[in-house]
């Protein structure tokens, strides 16, 4: 499982848009919800603070997993939700690195959010949490003292100056 990070505050993502943006959430429902980032809760969540602060979110979607370019295309044509897709100005993915690409690559017409990072890959179980393994930056695994255990995503995210859990 791929270990995500959000690299950005909630003040940081209302500075990045505009009044006037139409907006569409969408999270992944693989890795980043396993890291506790994502998932249809904390979609409803962001789209309650988002539409008390006066955005207008248009239209919020579980996207399966982002890292599979077919689910995106499916969804940018598909008749249920190619309307909200054209109407958008913005897209907030919650995703990992892949998936967020794989956002910009299909709908490069829109302004595209980029708050989550992926760390590397790792492992989640209910009596440890999620831990990050083997980190893509090998340097990571000094930085952080990432031992034969891996390190708790929480530890990692705090050592880096990033966030766990969603906004």
């Amino acid at each position: 499982m791929e270990i995500v990070v959000r690299t950005k505050t909630y003040e940081e993502l209302k500075e990045w848009l505009k009044p006037d943006d139409k907006i569409v959430l969408m999270s992944c429902n693989v890795c980043v919800k396993g890291c506790g980032l994502g998932g249809k809760r904390i979609l409803e969540r962001l789209q309650k603070k988002l539409e008390k602060d006066g955005y207008k979110v248009i239209f919020s979607e579980l996207a399966g997993f982002t890292c599979n370019r077919d689910i995106l295309e499916d969804m940018k044509t598909s008749p249920v939700t190619k309307k909200y897709f054209d109407e958008a100005t913005a897209i907030i993915p919650i995703a990992c690195h892949d998936g967020i690409e794989n956002v910009e690559h299909v709908f490069n017409d829109k302004r595209i959010f980029h708050g989550y990072k992926s760390l590397g890959v790792g492992s989640i179980s209910l009596k440890e949490g999620v831990k990050l393994e083997v980190p893509f930056d090998a340097s990571l695994i000094e930085k952080l003292g990432i031992g034969d255990d891996g390190i708790l995503i929480k530890d990692a995210a705090q050592k880096l100056g990033y966030y766990t859990g969603g906004f």
